[in-house]
């Protein structure tokens, strides 16, 4: 079949499943159903109820015409470089798959799909540790209740997955600093004494005052973390991150600094914070990140999409020309998985989407397993990712 035929009928058969044939098109793709047996079993496959909503592909997908511009096929197994992991419509998405079939109706090979015996790798859930000063350490998750902990001046108001965290009377004027700790596959949210709302992500740990006092506002965070400052002009908000800290006054950012990533970022969505690192002083306006390169000493900034480093709190995971390696660096967390590459050239392979965060991990090898880029094999929490 040639590649211009291809294309032609999966433009047909997405027209057709979206009821959007003419009458002119219905006639040629009726013709090409008569004229092989295998364009017969193809059509069932695509058009079985349930094929495309069993993998929640809508959400992913978006702008069917520049989708369908970007199915650039070549007869080999790299022929999916233009990265077609996009997001939006279901014409999109039936476009890409149907396409990717034909294509290997061509190379009289099939395309491999997760099959139902997979192990269902689900995704992560609001779940923390609180460490008190004294050294209790205490489950947090959603059925816990409002309490007062016994022995402090601590009240923990539940409201769903919140915890607010406030102190009851005054006390002294000495800190007394509490941690809190989410795992691997694990979120929390928190309000702080002054306000200031913190949503930690997975692997995360945020060491904090019951109450502040001072000239400034100090938390102490590994991992990520993003925040809606309590603005106090009296008291400047301070995220120390070991190697570097953020200061602010009052604003909204994202703070990722995890021991085993090379480089310290901060991200501005509203106000003005200043990136210290070293001696080293990077003041950014909303849209731009400050990234410090650890080995190097290096600090640069640049304009970004904020969504992209904050969408995890909202619920998603938004890639943008990001390598596997990152990608499942980001999702092994959240997951709690250990991801292990064939070659070189499958870690460094690139892909953009917008992921629901909920969605269950098979979910999100379904898609990429699609672009014919990429094979997952699981064994158990183990994933072995090759071409």
């Amino acid at each position: 079949m040639e590649i211009e035929q291809a294309d032609r009928i999966a433009y047909l058969l997405s027209r057709h499943i979206t009821d959007t044939l003419s009458s002119e098109e219905h006639t040629e793709l009726e013709r090409w159903l008569a004229f092989d047996i295998k364009n017969q079993e193809l059509w069932r496959k695509v058009c079985r109820r349930g094929f495309y909503s069993e993998k929640e592909m809508l959400q992913y997908l978006y702008d069917d015409e520049a989708a369908f511009r970007k199915v650039q096929i070549r007869c080999h197994r790299r022929l999916f470089r233009e990265r077609m992991f996009r997001w939006g419509g279901m014409a999109a998405v039936i476009v890409v798959v149907v396409g990717v079939s034909l294509l290997w109706m061509c190379l009289s090979r099939s395309v491999e799909l997760p099959g139902d015996d997979r192990v269902q790798l689900t995704a992560g859930e609001s779940q923390a540790i609180l460490i008190l000063g004294h050294g209790q350490r205490i489950e947090l998750n959603c059925q816990v209740k409002d309490s007062i902990i016994p022995g402090t001046q601590v009240r923990l108001n539940i409201s769903g997955e919140v915890i607010d965290y406030r102190q009851e009377s005054a006390g002294s004027s000495e800190m007394d600093f509490n941690i809190v700790e989410v795992p691997r596959k694990g979120e929390y949210r928190l309000i702080l004494s002054d306000g200031t709302k913190v949503w930690l992500n997975s692997e995360s740990r945020l060491k904090f005052p019951v109450a502040f006092y001072g000239r400034e506002r100090r938390v102490y965070l590994e991992g990520e973390a993003y925040f809606e400052v309590s603005e106090n002009k009296d008291m400047p908000f301070i995220v120390d991150m070991s190697k570097a800290a953020v200061k602010v006054l009052g604003t909204s950012f994202n703070a990722r600094a995890y021991p085993d990533e090379s480089c310290i970022y901060a991200t501005l969505a509203e106000g003005r914070i200043l990136l210290d690192a070293g001696g080293q002083n990077l003041v950014l306006q909303p849209q731009e990140q400050g990234v410090l390169e650890l080995v190097s000493g290096k600090m640069t900034c640049k304009k970004v999409d904020v969504t992209l480093y904050s969408g995890w709190k909202d619920g998603r995971f938004i890639f943008q020309e990001q390598t596997l390696e990152n990608m499942m660096n980001t999702l092994s967390r959240w997951y709690d998985i250990q991801i292990f590459f064939e070659s070189e050239a499958v870690r460094r392979m690139t892909f953009s989407g917008n992921l629901k965060r909920y969605d269950s991990f098979n979910k999100i090898i379904e898609l990429l397993e699609m672009t014919g880029m990429a094979h997952f094999k699981i064994n158990g929490k183990t994933i072995l990712i090759s071409e």
